[in-house]
């Protein structure tokens, strides 16, 4: 086999130039000649250009293959040149911190962002979902509703709004509404929000009648009341409802008074008495000085109203008083009466401003 010939058997293998590299030596490349076969000195020096060319070819393959490594004073280090490593890579790195946008809530992100007040999902209550401080604020805003208990009667009262000259009182929706013949709920906050909530504990009242036939409990009520309320803090593309409600009655065979109050959040309380709307604290101060137990119908309708004097300005039109009775016994008091109610509570605070007066002396 002549050197020509060697040199050709070894291109095509893919670690280099076999026999010939590994021998490297000008007497080993002889040997493998036959005896009759001469070489040149020009033989043997192209004979090493063709070996220095392949083992420079197979080094610049194996550089473009996949990796290159070389140290640093940290250790090793690997650079990659592999072109569907870098985009995979990229297209990664660029599509992970979107996906976890579309998890955290697009919509709360673009907010947070651009500086915008509310987001729409409310989620988890933490900044920036401040969405049920919201919703408390909408009920601090809101006008002042009371509920007292007495010994026989449960008493709701709330703050209306003045009647427009053109505005048709008889269709007005009233801030206590009518759940069930035994029901009443009275709220602060958003009329919106309310008429919707209402509905809903009035399908509920219904749905459990006609289930069970016997009526709802007033625990049982409050409870599906304040249960939308939560679960609407914690679902997306919703909001918080921004009302509170009071919710009175008496439950079936039973003459105990029943008086309990949610929040936005889910959370509800039963109460003895208790206030909601604007300055409400006002008026559970009031309450809590002047509250008594075992307080006759008359006590308990005067000292609602005299709570409610307190924030409201403009006397009995812009009062609204419904007393709930056992046995599903409810009535709604018209203005001339609670008008006299107001007449008499001025007429003791005037007779006590007087007591007041140092006597004159001659």
């Amino acid at each position: 086999m002549s050197i020509y010939s060697a040199v050709q058997h070894t291109e095509g293998r893919p670690n280099g130039v076999s026999d010939l590299e590994e021998a490297n030596d000008v007497t080993v490349i002889s040997a493998q000649l036959s005896s009759d076969e001469l070489v040149s000195n020009e033989d043997i020096t192209t004979t090493h250009s063709i070996i220095e060319a392949g083992r420079h070819e197979s080094e610049q393959k194996e550089k473009e293959k996949t990796e290159v490594k070389y140290n640093n004073a940290n250790g090793q280090l690997v650079v990659s040149f592999n072109i569907w490593n870098i985009l995979k890579k990229g297209a990664i790195n660029l599509v992970l911190p979107f996906i976890n946008g579309i998890m955290l809530g697009f919509g709360e992100i673009f907010a947070h962002e651009v500086g915008f007040k509310y987001g729409f999902v409310g989620a988890r209550v933490q900044p920036p979902r401040r969405q049920v401080e919201y919703a408390s604020e909408a009920v601090k805003r809101g006008m002042s509703a009371v509920g007292v208990k007495g010994a026989s009667c449960v008493v709701l009262g709330c703050e209306k709004r003045t009647t427009l000259k053109l505005q048709d009182p008889r269709i007005t929706p009233s801030k206590i509404c009518k759940v069930d013949g035994h029901v009443m709920l009275t709220f602060a906050g958003l009329n919106a929000d309310a008429r919707i909530l209402v509905d809903k504990a009035r399908v509920e009242a219904q749905s459990h009648r006609l289930n069970l036939e016997d009526p709802v409990s007033i625990e049982y009520l409050t409870k599906y009341v304040a249960g939308v309320q939560q679960k609407y803090t914690q679902s997306g593309g919703v909001r918080p409802f921004g009302i509170a409600t009071m919710i009175a009655g008496f439950d079936v065979n039973d003459t105990t008074p029943r008086l309990y109050q949610t929040e936005p959040s889910g959370v509800y309380n039963a109460w003895r008495a208790h206030a909601i709307g604007r300055s409400a604290k006002t008026v559970k101060e009031f309450l809590e000085k002047n509250y008594e137990e075992n307080q006759t119908d008359e006590q308990t309708i005067k000292l609602a109203v005299k709570s409610l004097l307190e924030v409201v300005q403009t006397g009995a039109k812009n009062i609204e008083i419904s007393v709930l009775r056992p046995h599903g016994k409810i009535e709604e008091l018209p203005v001339e009466e609670i008008q006299k109610y107001v007449e008499e509570i001025e007429a003791e605070k005037q007779a006590e401003a007087e007591k007041k007066k140092p006597s004159s002396r001659d």
